[in-house]
């Protein structure tokens, strides 16, 4: 019956929690206030943080909300009031709002020359921010963990190399961006450039077309104007002239006159002896063409020793 009644009140005791109130469990650097992982699931994230405990002492703490709070500052808060860490201040604490969809790393002093902001950064965006949206938060974090530790350990030269170089290429990601954005801009207002003159280009020859239209047709009419009839006598047949009006008076004719030859004057014309000759030379053109072209856990206390923090880390959302 007890039992039955802590189960009715879970819901409302996970959906109340406050962080400035919840303690640590030294049996376990896992504190799920949400009920997401299961006992095997904790078994085995303990096994492996306690494999690193002298290199790196790792938290794990799931809370539905931060009410409010924004994250990064409940984080800090949570590292100094549990002091996460030993005397090295080798602390990392991983906090995970569930259902606020966010998460936050906070660095000891000690590890933050290693754990630097950029790299927890992308650690969380690559390895525990995609499972976590598609609801595979054990794996999200297991991952997490895993990679965490690697960069604590041996591989701790590779992955900054590797933050360095991502964060290069992101660099120059945007900076391609903003060239390609400029290149586009600038075809765009060439093309509308081209569109505007050859608009205006064809309004003039409409206007030109229109206007010399306008012309024939008034030159037509002035033809019709003048058209005059002259009668011959017989019929009338239509004569367009741009003379003056003729009316129906007939065609004055002027006489001719004969010129007298003058035999006694005549010259005859000289003879040629003239023999064409032909001579034609034809030079055809050339033309030349060219063409182109994943244990077990045993009884240990995960108590810490007194690290804090200054606030170093980064947050994530998903």
């Amino acid at each position: 019956m007890k039992n039955i009644i802590l189960l009715l009140l879970l819901p409302f005791q996970l959906f109340s929690q406050d962080l400035k109130t919840i303690t640590h469990d030294v049996s376990s650097p896992i504190d799920d206030y949400t009920g997401t992982f299961s006992e095997m699931q904790k078994i085995e994230l303990t096994s492996l943080i306690k494999k690193y405990w002298d290199t790196v002492q790792i938290a794990i703490v799931m809370v539905p909300s931060t009410n409010g709070e924004d994250i990064s500052q409940a984080s800090v808060e949570l590292f100094n009031r549990w002091g996460i860490g030993s005397k090295s201040n080798n602390g990392l604490l991983i906090l995970i709002a569930k259902n606020d969809r966010k998460m936050f790393m906070s660095t000891g002093g000690g590890i933050q020359g290693e754990m630097t902001d950029a790299i927890t950064g992308r650690l969380q965006r690559t390895y525990a921010t995609p499972k976590f949206k598609q609801g595979d938060y054990y794996g999200g974090v297991y991952s997490l963990v895993e990679e965490s530790i690697k960069v604590l350990s041996s591989n701790s030269t590779e992955y900054k190399a590797n933050a360095v170089a991502a964060s290069s290429s992101k660099d120059d990601d945007g900076i391609f961006g903003w060239i390609l954005l400029i290149i586009f801009g600038i075809g765009m207002s060439a093309i509308g450039l081209g569109l505007y003159f050859s608009r205006k280009q064809r309004k003039e020859k409409e206007a030109q077309d229109l206007l010399n239209k306008q012309r024939m047709d008034k030159q037509l009419e002035d033809l019709r104007r003048n058209k005059t009839y002259v009668d011959t006598g017989k019929s009338k047949y239509p004569s367009y002239t741009s003379g003056a009006y003729l009316g129906s008076q007939p065609e004055k004719k002027t006489p001719k006159t004969e010129k007298k030859k003058d035999y006694d004057s005549y010259i005859p014309p000289p003879s040629y002896d003239y023999t064409p000759s032909y001579s034609s030379s034809y030079n055809s053109p050339s033309s030349s063409s060219s063409s182109s072209s994943s244990a077990s856990s045993s009884s240990t206390s995960f108590d810490f020793g007194g690290g804090s923090s200054d606030g170093g880390g980064s947050d994530s959302s998903w």
